[in-house]
């Protein structure tokens, strides 16, 4: 029997990564769905505030996340956590999330009442564990996945967790337009934030703590319950990601991340299964 050769057995090996990255990506945004078909986890809802299960959702999304690059990595723990960007500096992901969304603070400090949340520990999960977990599962995992170890083109790499995400928050709306606004508005935010991810070393303190900064607002300014909230609460998350754009740009090359792209590939021989 011919065997096949190095090319045709390196192109089926990155086709099977990319299938297997897609795959879990999938499943890990349906996880909500997917757990509310077991009695247990449907009934936390009936016995606890939302973020009890929710919450725990999310931690499990960030560990079958950690699980899911060990696959595709064949790799220990400790690398995969490393290779999602949890290593990284913390205070570059704190300076930039508090930097790029200053101007929106501001606005919404001068025109909503400030008020604390009604209840804490659904601010932490709105604010601080829920985007961890979806900066973890669409940036970290997706966009690192598909353009550092599956070698898709950037735009590429960017648009299929974007839309996804996007595709993810459409049934929290309340109609047609506001479900097609929420799509638009998300997907193109996950482009942004999954192109911050890259260009700041894969660092996923810095897409969180915007994420995280932006959930803010709406605790503790009493914005709306839609991730739209109207032409001024609009108009300042545009501000937050155009400053975050300029730090990024006058901060980062992006040159080192291109460069490990293109090591990627030369390399990528070098873990395909033999005949």
């Amino acid at each position: 029997m011919e065997l096949p050769d190095k090319e045709t057995m390196s192109v089926r090996s990155r086709f099977y990564r990319i299938v297997a990255a897609i795959s879990i990506l999938l499943v890990l945004d349906r996880l909500q769905e997917i757990l509310y078909l077991l009695p247990v986890y449907k009934g936390l809802y009936e016995s606890y505030p939302f973020y009890i299960p929710e919450g725990g959702k999310s931690i499990l999304q960030i560990l079958l996340a950690v699980f899911g690059m060990q696959l595709l990595t064949r790799s220990q723990t400790r690398d995969a956590v490393s290779e999602l960007g949890f290593k990284a500096p913390f205070w570059k992901g704190l300076s930039f999330g508090l930097g790029a969304t200053f101007l929106m603070i501001l606005g919404f400090a001068l025109t909503n009442p400030f008020r604390l949340p009604d209840d804490g520990f659904a601010a932490v999960y709105l604010a601080g564990i829920s985007p961890l977990a979806e900066e973890t599962l669409y940036r970290a995992f997706a966009v690192g996945a598909l353009y550092f170890r599956c070698r898709l083109p950037l735009w590429l790499s960017l648009l299929i967790p974007a839309s996804i995400f996007g595709f993810g928050h459409v049934s929290s709306g309340s109609g047609l337009v506001e479900n097609i606004g929420l799509f638009l508005l998300l997907s193109s935010g996950g482009l942004f934030f999954g192109w911050f991810y890259i260009r700041w070393s894969r660092n996923l303190w810095a897409p969180f703590f915007l994420h995280a900064a932006m959930n803010l607002c709406w605790q503790i300014f009493d914005v709306s319950n839609s991730a739209i909230g109207g032409w001024w609460p609009f108009l300042l998350q545009i501000s937050a990601i155009i400053v975050a754009v300029l730090l990024t740009l006058k901060f980062t090359s992006g040159k080192e991340q291109k460069d490990e792209h293109l090591e990627q590939e030369d390399s990528g021989n070098a873990d395909m299964p033999q005949a």
